[in-house]
């Protein structure tokens, strides 16, 4: 299998704004236990005019890339690792629209959390 082609396309502006920020799994031990443990909170940032995940541990500790998917929808990425499907990832707004969650594309979504400081 060959891997997809990605264009890069830059972030819509105004996603640069309202993406950052710290994002944790919903309430519930049970419901949330591997999420927690795989990866723990995530963190969004800007850098160089593009936006990168970190999460606490696990494969994007590091930190990736977020690469957008369409053109046309500003909120949808997928997350630049070297798998062959990459993980995609949504932003979603809340009645405001303000960024108030990410929705992943493998059963997980996460809620922002204004309290928490970013760690890096």
């Amino acid at each position: 299998a060959t891997q997809p082609i990605y264009k890069d396309i830059k972030p819509d502006p105004d996603m640069l704004l309202r993406a950052p920020g710290v994002y944790e799994p919903v309430p519930g031990h049970l419901t949330n236990h591997r999420t927690t443990t795989n990866y723990g909170r995530i963190q969004i940032t800007v850098k160089d005019g593009d936006l990168y995940i970190r999460s606490r541990r696990g494969a994007w500790r590091e930190g990736l890339k977020l690469i957008q998917r369409e053109s046309n929808d500003p909120t949808f990425y997928t997350i630049g690792t070297d798998q062959i499907e990459r993980p995609g990832l949504l932003f979603v707004g809340d009645n405001k629209g303000e960024i108030s969650e990410i929705h992943f594309d493998r059963l997980t979504h996460m809620i922002r959390n204004e309290v928490l400081n970013p760690w890096v």
